[in-house]
């Protein structure tokens, strides 16, 4: 996606509403909702960055984070949920903020919702409905 300016306003129908939130991990395994940070829902774009990259040894490593575009200002830490997708936003050495929309690099969280009925999640909203 090339964004050059404030272009990124004129592709309106890529925008999304993702829930952006906060989890803290439990003792033993799982997170569990930080209720000190209420969910709240932004629009942006999730951009896919998936590539081919070897390391030093010439073996092939792929590079599958995301990146999420959006004019919100989000924490490093923190979580954001596109459907039923979850990632974590990740630090990177790579900063963009282009047409007013900052780029955040996202990692998608593999896991599942644990048990609802016992509140052992270890991944996402743990059932919740937003």
């Amino acid at each position: 996606m090339g964004l050059y300016g404030s272009m990124l306003t004129y592709f309106s129908g890529q925008l999304r509403s993702f829930t952006y939130f906060n989890m803290t991990s439990k003792l033993n395994s799982g997170y569990t909702i930080d209720t000190s940070v209420p969910p709240l829902t932004y629009r942006g774009i999730l951009q896919n960055s998936t590539s081919d990259i070897f390391d030093s040894n010439g073996n092939l490593a792929m590079n599958n984070n995301e990146f999420l575009w959006t004019e919100a200002v989000l924490q490093v830490g923190y979580f954001v949920k596109f459907g039923a997708d979850t990632f974590r936003i990740i630090p990177s050495n790579d900063w963009a903020f282009e047409g007013g929309f900052t780029r955040y690099t996202v990692s998608r969280l593999i896991g599942d919702n644990g048990t609802p009925d016992t509140n052992n999640y270890t991944a996402g909203l743990g059932g919740t409905v937003l």
